[in-house]
């Protein structure tokens, strides 16, 4: 594994701009892929940049639709009661 840099985001638009100004960096939340692919050599991110703080979690059901939020986790959503009834 190569050697990167590590920084948590502090807000959506920060981490936005953040990744956006170097083409090397790469977000991480679970992170189980990114990082067996490190290890292979298959990607290389010379940064990243945790989002697991931002408040990108939400669940939304609507009669005609479902939002998940990029880190609304399955463990939550299976049992969400809106999901459920839907």
């Amino acid at each position: 594994m190569k050697p990167f840099d590590y920084a948590r985001a502090s807000t959506i638009d920060a981490a936005i701009a953040s990744v956006a100004s170097d083409l090397g960096a790469a977000f991480i939340a679970g992170g189980t892929e990114l990082t067996n692919w490190m290890k292979a050599g298959v990607s290389s991110p010379s940064r990243l940049l945790d989002i697991n703080t931002l408040p990108l979690s939400e669940i939304i059901v609507r009669e005609d639709w479902l939002y998940l939020g990029a880190l609304a986790r399955m463990a939550d959503v299976a049992p969400h009661p809106a999901v459920q009834r839907a």
